[in-house]
């Protein structure tokens, strides 16, 4: 599954649960959880929200909010997204990394972009741009880590 699909799925899966929000009122009960698993004739439907509650419910108030579902789901996830973002990440490495040292520098972008047929100027004007997102600590060399941080953005649960 690519990071777009699975960026997808998590979106669909988290509006899927925020529909749950009968009241309207921007969180979930676990009343209304409980109250939409029946309807939908889950099995074990108390326990499933119970489980969903204790994982997700993160400040304990007993109700979800809907970054509070997402983080969730993201992190029930992780794996799938962590496996895309490797692909993805081996994937610009592959195209990018010359010496194949796993980090990409500024020249070795710039000449990615020049040979993909952007003129000089474009080349450099997105380099810079990249570098600027991308590189954290300054270094001039976008790392693994930097690159699937930056790619996977969107998808990252904050540290609890």
């Amino acid at each position: 599954m690519s990071l777009h699909e699975i960026s997808q799925k998590i979106n669909d899966d988290v509006n899927e649960i925020f529909k749950t929000d009968s009241d309207f009122n921007q969180n979930i009960t676990l009343q209304e959880l409980i109250a939409d698993l029946k309807k939908k004739k889950a099995k074990n439907p108390i326990g499933t929200a119970v489980a969903v509650f204790a994982g997700a419910d993160k400040n304990k108030n007993g109700k979800l909010t809907y970054q509070e579902i997402r983080n969730w789901v993201i992190s029930k996830n992780a794996q799938a997204i962590d496996e895309a973002l490797c692909n993805e990440v081996n994937a610009i490495l592959c195209e990018m990394d010359k010496d194949k040292d796993g980090t990409v520098t500024a020249g070795e972008m710039l000449d990615y972009y020049v040979k993909k047929g952007l003129n000089i100027n474009d080349s450099f004007e997105m380099t810079k741009s990249y570098f600027d997102q991308v590189d954290k600590d300054g270094d001039g060399v976008l790392t693994v880590c930097e690159f699937k941080k930056f790619i996977g953005a969107d998808l990252q649960a904050p540290s609890q």
